[in-house]
């Protein structure tokens, strides 16, 4: 079987309580967050096994500081497009520095790299400590932003620094359309889903989506141990049928893969039929 690489942002699948049974975590800042449910931008960061306590506080005092610059001259802001314009231009200039696949949210944070998925976190973390309504909406192969006005909507493609944000009605329309047809588009030289989505998410679904897009990572490098912890951690997160669909990928890799001893492959399968005891339908396909 040829491997197969993933394009750039993955997605999310099943819940169930055995992933956190026999969860075993990369580090003491991420067995520490993982079940806090009241500091979202350390579960944000989790998932980066790079990153420690000390790191996190870091980010969080630059970040605590950018905010309140903006909350300072809030009053400044006569409308709700001028704020998000704002924002969105002057986080792409001091934040957001190079497009590189696979950064995640911790690394764009000290590097300046950056894909869809940790951009959009960074905005969408943005947007909620400013108290900005919006939502995050997943697709097949990308993510977006969409925030609601009395009587328009406006479109955030954080990966455009020069034309990712929309606010004329007809251009919405028009982005919005694009993103349909790459929904059904089959990317060259990558795997491709079965599965099809273009719908929001929580944060606590972005959460489970820094887990997968680690995993996909994992695997593209072949180290399909790690892939699997991390999409059991990302299935604690969200549900969502791609999860299945990844994990008997996984599965059927680490079978073909002549380099692996049979007890390597005995713990690995073992692992993703945990995953895959949510989705009796899609793992006996």
């Amino acid at each position: 079987m040829k491997r197969s690489s993933f394009f750039c942002l993955g997605f999310i699948f099943c819940v169930s309580s055995f992933a956190q049974n026999s969860t075993t975590f990369h580090s003491a800042f991420e067995g520490e967050f993982f079940h806090v449910v009241d500091d979202r931008l350390g579960q944000l960061l989790m998932a980066d096994q790079s990153v420690s306590k000390a790191e996190y506080q870091v980010y969080k005092n630059k970040l605590d500081d950018y905010i309140a610059g903006f909350e300072d001259k809030l009053h400044k802001y006569k409308t709700k497009q001028s704020l998000v314009s704002a924002i969105f231009y002057k986080t792409h200039r001091k934040w957001l520095k190079r497009y590189q696949s696979f950064t995640a949210f911790g690394q764009m944070l000290k590097t300046g790299n950056y894909d869809c998925l940790s951009a959009t976190t960074l905005y969408s973390y943005l947007f909620d400590e400013l108290g900005i309504d919006h939502q995050i909406i997943e697709t097949r192969y990308h993510i977006y932003i969409t925030i609601p006005t009395e009587d328009e909507e406006f479109v955030i493609e954080t990966t455009d620094p020069i034309y990712g944000l929309v606010t004329d009605q007809k251009e919405v329309v028009e982005r919005l359309a694009s993103f349909e047809v790459k929904n059904d588009q089959v990317v060259q030289d990558a795997y491709t889903f079965s599965s099809m989505m273009n719908e929001p998410i929580s944060g606590l679904e972005l959460v489970g989506l820094q887990y997968y897009n680690a995993s996909v990572h994992a695997y593209n490098q072949q180290n399909y141990a790690n892939a699997i912890d991390l999409l059991l951690k990302a299935v604690v997160f969200r549900t969502s049928a791609r999860n299945n669909e990844f994990g008997l990928l996984i599965a059927q890799t680490v079978l073909d893969d002549e380099k692996l001893t049979d007890q390597m492959k005995f713990q690995y399968i073992g692992k993703v039929q945990r995953l895959l005891q949510g989705n009796v339908t899609i793992a006996s396909r």
